[in-house]
């Protein structure tokens, strides 16, 4: 993987962003930084490793088709840290 400087320096949200926008280097910068991690999650709940690549190869599927309809991460109520 061929990953430029510039993504690299961009938060998750830009690159979300840039992803909906049709920029598949965004999304595959975002695939590489949390694929990982998704997996481990995915390998807790299922206790074995091919199921859990499955789930996650499914989970990257269903973020990059809803991509589209993200509308950015809401804004907790005045006074409401819990949700933050």
């Amino acid at each position: 993987m061929n990953k430029s400087p510039e993504l690299n320096k961009l938060e998750d949200l830009e690159l979300v962003r840039l992803a909906a926008d049709g920029d598949e280097p965004a999304f595959e910068e975002l695939y590489w930084r949390h694929h990982r991690r998704v997996y481990a999650v995915c390998f807790r709940m299922t206790r074995d490793e091919s199921s859990a690549e499955d789930v996650t190869q499914q989970v990257f599927l269903n973020l990059f088709r809803k991509l589209k309809s993200f509308r950015g991460i809401p804004r907790s109520p005045p006074g409401c840290t819990a949700w933050r």
